[in-house]
């Protein structure tokens, strides 16, 4: 049985105070307030038998702290065990990044899945990350996973596909995945990814 965990995204903040304004001047959607199928709850009935899914929901994610994800994280992987696949999702990608490009896991990822994650390194001077900010060398990140995949694509209003070429420079050995029409990979069906990760564990 492989053990799968999915990393929701959330929102980061320069401070309090930031979080607060934004609070005040955001517009209400009503239309992303109804129920909706999301591609990350169903992963387990689309991979069907011989994967075990989890999805932790990560503390505080309307301001989301490194720190206490890291925390969290390391929490769940003690009560559940040591993941074989991990994905991640935005901020939940980006905190995978960091994750894995700082702490060298005892066991090895089979593969490591990063949905349109933000590059937070100090080269990226359009996006703030807070606590999710990057060391300048992640190579470690390829010494946890054997098989590392990311997605990005360029109708991204929340990623910006720009973002890819920061990664695309950093660690070129790895797999990318570049879509037209995807936006920030909000939708009920991932079939591309469930095929990668059947085909990563079939070998």
């Amino acid at each position: 049985m492989k053990k799968v965990l999915v990393i929701h995204g959330g929102n980061t903040y320069r401070s309090y105070d930031a979080f607060v304004e934004y609070t005040k001047t955001r517009d209400v959607q009503p239309e992303r307030m109804k129920p909706k199928i999301d591609w990350k709850y169903y992963l387990d009935k689309k991979l069907g038998d011989g994967f075990d899914v989890y999805n932790p929901s990560m503390p505080g994610k309307d301001m989301a702290e490194y720190y206490l994800w890291e925390l969290w994280y390391k929490k769940v992987i003690d009560v559940v065990g040591s993941p074989d696949i991990v994905i991640g999702h935005s901020l939940g990608a980006m905190f995978l990044v960091k994750y894995y490009s700082e702490n060298l896991s005892k066991k090895q990822l089979d593969a490591l899945y990063l949905v349109a994650p933000v590059y937070c390194g100090d080269e990226n001077k359009e996006h703030h990350c807070h606590s999710f900010s990057l060391e300048e060398d992640i190579h470690i990140l390829q010494k946890n996973a054997k098989y590392i995949h990311f997605f990005f694509s360029k109708d991204d209003m929340v990623v910006l596909y720009e973002n890819s070429a920061f990664f695309e420079e950093k660690l070129p050995e790895v797999k990318y995945s570049h879509f037209t029409d995807r936006g920030h990979f909000n939708q009920e069906r991932f079939p591309e990814l469930v095929n990668e990760i059947k085909r990563i564990t079939q070998q």
